[in-house]
Formats: structure tokens, C-alpha cells, sequence
């Protein structure tokens, strides 16, 4: 367990030293004679890991910003998703409920009924001024979140920005699907000035650490080797996403709402990065996946520098949010409220998480996985069933399941108990959604998978932990291509080349090794080679925009070295 937050008092005297003025913190709302809070921010960074903030433990990359709110609020340790898949896992923080019970378990089929009450609603009936600007379109109004929000903002218009020359794949994520954190916090900016007297509920998604891991601000190379180099370009993200959130609590000082503002900061689901043999999410059930951070922010209401190390689920946010706030709370919610634990004394810890994953059953014709955590013990239902102590074994390598028969007869009631409690009948809480061919390219652009496979119910089907190598070995060249291109973008030419001269890539993807090569090769004013480069590329890239992309880089080649790249 994390004995204590990590300390990065020199950065944050600037942003917290004039928040100790005691008008500030006397500034509270009084809601029935009880201080609460005014005002709610959620902020929900997609594809966020645990162990990869340094309020966590974690020895590189940036998060200042996060690091000091988890210093000056409550963070929690032990907090698990209930599905590693960004809507099914927003689905269950907004409503309060399991998949097993809205129903939604994938990224693109199923919609919120309007009939159901969800966490924006409640604060939107109590008087609330409620906005949420999304970073992607996974999250689109089509999908019903936008319930009980006065301004859904998931307009995508343009391009995000982003690299151009040094793209790694043209086009891959593409234009109208995200867009990027600076973006975000722009517009959540603009709002805040001009609600900023209201009470209001904000919901901010960041979107950047999902692939493709492309912002334009790396951090150092040094402190990562070349196996490395997924979690620095991933790292590089969440450093983007920490110094957007510096923006927002400096203006939230300026605007005097440090105080009584709720900040709270979490993630949908974390990553793989090759843990397991998962390089990205939905696979497989891992806390590297599940795992995800929990803060509470507001200096003088909550309290400062505690660290809880209680069983918290992703279910239980909204009723302890509604309990916080004092607010009514509807029916039919199936997470508890864990205010106890942020305000008083942590109690015994029975709480059992539930999490699952259909996703490589509907996308590749794997089985399911359903897991439970209870204290220090892990059981994933599977074809071969897994257990592990998280006390003596984080990283989930040993698989205790024949060495703890007893352990892992009682996990599996408890994941029995869950199934029968918290089930529902198909269809209560979601209506598929048609799937029109513009969608279903913006949700291609995002990496996701929108082929859905035909698997019978009674087939027995392979266990996706056995599946995972091979598979993703086949993904690893195209892997190298793109951090090769993103040392490109950074100037590492030596080292993008070293990446890309080490492929014996062939097939439809051997086209992107020539074309980054001669990115490079232009970098480092080789024109001779990255016109070669170019010229192979341009034989075996596919009719479509990869061609007019080479097309673009030979001609800006010849037009700044016209007489050497011929």
C-alpha cells in the first residue's frame, strides 16, 4: 500500500501558496447548515493507469498538476473499474450500475434509454448548471450520456492538431474523432468565465492517452530504453493532460472557486502496454486495465494529504457524489456511498468488486471474462480460472487457483452471489443503436474494432490470456512503425532509423517502414536516401491517401533540395 502522497511542493508553491488565505477557504457553501461544496468537476482521463502517476508511486513522466491535488485532497488506492471499455465503463459511473445491468458492454452498438436516471440529471434537477465537453466520440450524445447535461458539447469540427509530415500512419485517427486536451481545456475555460457564479456540475473527458500516442510535447527520452518507448510516448500524454489541468485549478484561483469547487479526477480504465501480452484494453481483466486512480480536491472541505486504502468501485461514485452534495438520490442504484471513508475513519473492508469484459468475445470469438477482487485476493472466471494475492503478487504473474482451492471456491461464490444480485433482463436499460457507415469510421479512426463476431452460445471458446501472444505479435511491427515515427516527430532520427532498419516487415504495412525511413532520412538531411525511401514506399503503398501522403513528402524534398534528391 502507498504509505504517503508524493511530495512536489517546489512546483505546486506557485499554484497552492496563495490558496492558504483563510478567506478562500472560508469561502464554502452552506447547504442545510452543513459546508459542502458548490460546485462539481468530474475529470475522467480515458485510458488512464494507476501506476503510471507519481502520486502513485511512479518514478517518471509528468503529473504535477494531479500529484498535488492528490497532496492537498484524499486519494484512493484500491479503486477498480467495472469494464475496461470506455462507454460500457462511463455507462456504470453515470447511472450507478453494472453492465450485468444496463446492458452495455461494448463501444458502439447500445444506447441509455432515457427512462434511466443518470448522475448528470440528478445534479441538473437540483439546480445545477451541468456541461460536459467530450475528448472523443466514443462518447457521443447517440449513445445516451447526454442525459440531464444542458450542453452535451461533442461537436468534433477539423482536424485536431497534431503532427503532419511526421504522422505515422496518414490519417489513422482521423479528423472528426477527438480532439486534443488543450482543446478541452480551452472550451472549459471559456465556460467557467462565463458560469463560474452559477452552481454548476462540469464533466471534462481527456482523451489523449488512448492510442494513438501522438502529442505534439514529448517528454526526455532518458529515462526510457528502447522497450520502453510505448509507455514514454504514453507518458507524454498524460503530461499533456497534467498541464491542462494546472490551467484549469489557476483558473479556478483566479475565479476564487478553489474552495468551493469538488474536483474530482479519475479514469474509465487503464492500459495494457504489453502487460500480459495486451498492448492496449478490453481483452483481458488485469489491473493494469481495471486499476484506476481516484482523487477528491477541495482544500478546506476535504481532507488534506489522506490516503484510503479501501475497496472503492466505479459503481460507487455517483451515490457518494449525491451524498456529498446532500442531493436526493433515485432508485435502483446498485454502488454505495464511500463519503465515510473520505471524512472519517476507513472501517473493515468488505467491499467485493465486480468487473468484466465481452470484448474479445464479440470482436474475436474469445470467451468472456468475469472477475471479483475482496481484500488482497483476485479471481478471474475464465476457461482456465485465475486467483491471485495482489498483496504478494501486484503484477498478477502467479496463478494460485490448484494451490488455493479453498480461496478460490469462496472467490467464485462471491463472483456467483454478484451474477445472480446484480443481473437484469436484456434490454432494460439500453436499445441498440443503428450503426450508419460515417460512425462507424470515426470509431475505426479510434482504434476500435466494429466487426462484431457470430459466436453460438454453447461453443466452447478459447481463453483469451492463451490468445493474446500471438495475436498481439502480429500488431508488434506496426507498433515499432508508429513509436518510430513518434521519434521522428522529436528529432530522435538515429534512433527512429535503428527502430525501422530492425523490421523484416513485408505485406500490406511494408510501405509505412519506407515512408518513415525517409521522414527520418529528410530530418537528418540524407536527401539522397530519403528520396529512395520515398520512391520505395510510393511502388507498394495502396491507391488512396498513404500515396498522396508520399506524394506530399517527395515533392516537399524536391522543392527545398532540388539538385540532391533526384
Amino acid at each position: 500500500m502507498i504509505d504517503r502522497v508524493r511530495d512536489h511542493a517546489g512546483w505546486w508553491l506557485f499554484v497552492l501558496v496563495p490558496l492558504l488565505v483563510a478567506g478562500v477557504f472560508s469561502s464554502c457553501a452552506r447547504f442545510g447548515g452543513k459546508d459542502r461544496p458548490r460546485n462539481l468537476i468530474l475529470i475522467a482521463v480515458d485510458t488512464l493507469r494507476q501506476d503510471h502517476l507519481g502520486c502513485y508511486g511512479y518514478g517518471r513522466g509528468d503529473s504535477k498538476a494531479i500529484d498535488g491535488m492528490a497532496r492537498r485532497g484524499v486519494m484512493f488506492t484500491e479503486v477498480r473499474t467495472a469494464v475496461p471499455l470506455t462507454l460500457p465503463s462511463f455507462s456504470s459511473i453515470f447511472t450507478s450500475t453494472y453492465p450485468l445491468y444496463h446492458g452495455i458492454r461494448q463501444n458502439e452498438t447500445f444506447s441509455m434509454v432515457d427512462s434511466v436516471t443518470t448522475l448528470a440529471e440528478v445534479f441538473q434537477r437540483a439546480g445545477f448548471q451541468t456541461k460536459a465537453i467530450l475528448g472523443s466520440a466514443a462518447l457521443s450524445k447517440r449513445y445516451g450520456l447526454d442525459q440531464g447535461f444542458d450542453d452535451y458539447d461533442d461537436r468534433f469540427e477539423g482536424r485536431p492538431s497534431g503532427p503532419d509530415r511526421g504522422s505515422i500512419v496518414p490519417d489513422e485517427y482521423g479528423s472528426a474523432s477527438r480532439r486534443r486536451a488543450p482543446e478541452v481545456m480551452d472550451r472549459a475555460v471559456e465556460w467557467i468565465g462565463e458560469h463560474g457564479d452559477d452552481r454548476f456540475f462540469l464533466f471534462l473527458h481527456f482523451f489523449d492517452p488512448h492510442l494513438p500516442y501522438d502529442s505534439e510535447e514529448k517528454l526526455p527520452l532518458d529515462a526510457y530504453g528502447d522497450d520502453e518507448l510505448p509507455a514514454w510516448a504514453y507518458d507524454s500524454e498524460i503530461a499533456t493532460v497534467d498541464r491542462q489541468i494546472a490551467r484549469l485549478l489557476e483558473t479556478l484561483r483566479e475565479r476564487h472557486l478553489i474552495g468551493i469547487t469538488l474536483i474530482v479526477f479519475t479514469a474509465d480504465h487503464g492500459e495494457g502496454l504489453m502487460d500480459h501480452w495486451e498492448a492496449t484494453h478490453g481483452y483481458l481483466l488485469y489491473d493494469s486495465t481495471v486499476h484506476i486512480p481516484l482523487i477528491f480536491f477541495c482544500p478546506g472541505l476535504i481532507p488534506e494529504g489522506k490516503v484510503v486504502d479501501g475497496t472503492v468501485r466505479s459503481i460507487d461514485l455517483m451515490p457518494t457524489l449525491i451524498d456529498v452534495f446532500g442531493l436526493p438520490a433515485p432508485g435502483g442504484l446498485q454502488g454505495v456511498s464511500f463519503k465515510d471513508q473520505i471524512f472519517g475513519a476507513a472501517g473493515g473492508d468488505e467491499t467485493v468488486s465486480y468487473f468484466e469484459t465481452y470484448y474479445a468475445r464479440l470482436f474475436l470469438g474469445w470467451s468472456e471474462l468475469r472477475g471479483v477482487q475482496w481484500k488482497q485476493w483476485k479471481y478471474i472466471q475464465a476457461p482456465t480460472p485465475e486467483l491471485y494475492d495482489l498483496g504478494t503478487d501486484p503484477g498478477e504473474e502467479v496463478n494460485l487457483v490448484d494451490r488455493r482451492p479453498e480461496i478460490a471456491a469462496a472467490m467464485r461464490a462471491r463472483l456467483d452471489g454478484i451474477l445472480k444480485e446484480y443481473s437484469a433482463p436484456a434490454g432494460r436499460m439500453a436499445r441498440p443503436v443503428r450503426m450508419d457507415a460515417e460512425h462507424k469510421e470515426l470509431l475505426e479512426s479510434m482504434g476500435y474494432l466494429t466487426e462484431v463476431v457470430d459466436v453460438d452460445a454453447d461453443t466452447l471458446l478459447p481463453d483469451p490470456k492463451a490468445m493474446m501472444k500471438d495475436y498481439i505479435e502480429g500488431q508488434i511491427d506496426l507498433g515499432r512503425i508508429r513509436i518510430a515515427g513518434l521519434l521522428v516527430q522529436a528529432g530522435e532520427y538515429d534512433r527512429g532509423i535503428r527502430i525501422l532498419e530492425g523490421l523484416k516487415m513485408k505485406g500490406e504495412r511494408e510501405w509505412m517502414v519506407h515512408y518513415t525511413l525517409g521522414l527520418a532520412c529528410m530530418g537528418k538531411s540524407d536527401v539522397a536516401r530519403a528520396g529512395e525511401e520515398f520512391r520505395k514506399a510510393l511502388e507498394i503503398a495502396p491507391i488512396g491517401p498513404e500515396r498522396v501522403r508520399i506524394r506530399e513528402a517527395m515533392r516537399y524534398l524536391e522543392t527545398t533540395h532540388p539538385e540532391r534528391s533526384r
